[in-house]
């Protein structure tokens, strides 16, 4: 029989399809395919089950409705035309005698009559509504489809792309959505619906969940979290209520944030803080030992000039005054890195500063095995840099 014909025909389409299904360059060919396909086989069923008064008229929009859905409003009009084409002609068909034999058996005469005797008006009377509806179906669902559209752009693109964990839970804290950052921070395995927002993130964040409801307010905090490969990371929680128009809580929206870089920017301020108090105060005791010190040595030069010293005896004295001096250049050298001076930037020939850098290095006994070796050929590169710092580096 042609319904079962078309059973089957139907049945080895839905095979081909789910075969190709995967096939991403095949995708919207084979959705024009399969759709149009379907309208040619409802017409076929609609033919043979009494055209316009066959039960399966209805299957029209399905079809329409599909072409909204998967194609665009072109697509859905276009679709809704061809259907209006062919059941119209189909109906003429009838008008024409045309009529599939098992069906026309089953008519009374006075059935067959009707269609035979059908006018211009008795058309126009039985396509109008069907038409009609085709065109509304496809106008009323490319509308939803565009509106879904926005939807799933705002789920898949926006909140997937966010770059922080979104979850969105019930009044009950349990997982209603979540998105993948959510899933790679936690590094979650297993499915995280229904799953209660404490076994995700401790019960500190349970319990501040459950005042953000009470209080329909938003709350703000910052956990650590250990990840089951053993990292603990910090993590800011923000929670957001979802309020109905009562301003009673129907939801709630979490945001996970990786404060990482944060914790790390802080953590070296700090550090820096603590060097800059240590420059201050080291540079205040090498302050107060240089005082003393500078004492020292006036006090041993003068005695030299004033007291008659054997000469055997003097070179304590050069002794004092060249350990002074040492000392006096430690201190100094020290105070330029606890100081910790911001660079006075300026063009640099790097050449020149290690020419006069190895000239330095040779009148110095510590550095004796210490070799410069300069390509002086070419134009030497300039760049800005604090010179004075630059030779502190290399020195």
């Amino acid at each position: 029989r042609p319904e079962g014909l078309m059973v089957v025909i139907v049945c080895l389409l839905t095979i081909l399809y789910s075969l190709l299904q995967n096939k991403q360059e095949l995708a919207v060919r084979l959705a024009y395919l399969q759709i149009f396909v379907d309208v040619g086989l409802i017409s076929a069923l609609v033919f043979h089950t009494g055209g316009v008064d066959s039960p399966f008229v209805t299957l029209y929009l399905v079809s329409v409705a599909s072409a909204a859905f998967v194609l665009s409003w072109r697509g859905a009009l276009l679709v809704a035309a061809t259907a209006a084409t062919l059941f119209s002609l189909l109906t003429l068909a009838y008008g024409l005698d045309v009529i599939p034999e098992p069906y026309r058996q089953k008519l009374s005469d006075a059935q067959l009559r009707k269609y035979l005797r059908m006018g211009l008006l008795d058309y126009v009377r039985l396509l109008l509504l069907p038409v009609c509806a085709f065109f509304l179906i496809a106008v009323l669902a490319g509308n939803l489809a565009q509106r879904l559209a926005v939807a799933r752009l705002l789920h898949h693109e926006v909140l997937e792309g966010i770059g922080e964990g979104i979850v969105v839970a019930d009044l009950e804290r349990r997982v209603l959505y979540h998105n993948q950052v959510f899933r790679n921070l936690l590094l979650a395995k297993g499915a995280l619906e229904k799953r209660p927002v404490g076994e995700l993130l401790g019960a500190y964040v349970d319990e501040q969940a459950a005042r953000a409801l009470k209080e329909s307010a938003s709350r703000r905090m910052e956990i650590t979290h250990r990840r089951p490969d053993g990292i603990i990371m910090p993590f800011e929680v923000r929670m957001i209520p979802v309020l109905e128009e009562d301003g009673k809580p129907r939801g709630l929206i979490l945001v996970l944030d990786d404060i990482t870089a944060e914790k790390k920017m802080e953590e070296f301020f700090k550090h820096k803080e603590r060097l800059d108090a240590m420059g201050q105060i080291s540079a205040t005791i090498a302050h107060e030992i240089r005082n003393p010190l500078a004492s020292i040595r006036g006090a041993v030069q003068e005695i030299g000039r004033s007291v008659e010293i054997p000469e055997n005896k003097k070179v304590l004295i050069d002794i004092v005054l060249s350990e002074s001096d040492r000392l006096d250049q430690i201190i100094t050298d020290f105070l330029r890195y606890a100081r910790m001076r911001a660079p006075k930037l300026r063009s640099v020939d790097i050449v020149q500063l290690l020419g006069e850098l190895r000239v330095l290095l040779i009148s110095r006994p510590d550095a004796h095995d210490i070799d410069v070796r300069l390509d002086e050929e070419g134009d030497p590169p300039a760049f800005l840099a604090d010179p004075e710092q630059l030779r502190q580096v290399f020195l």
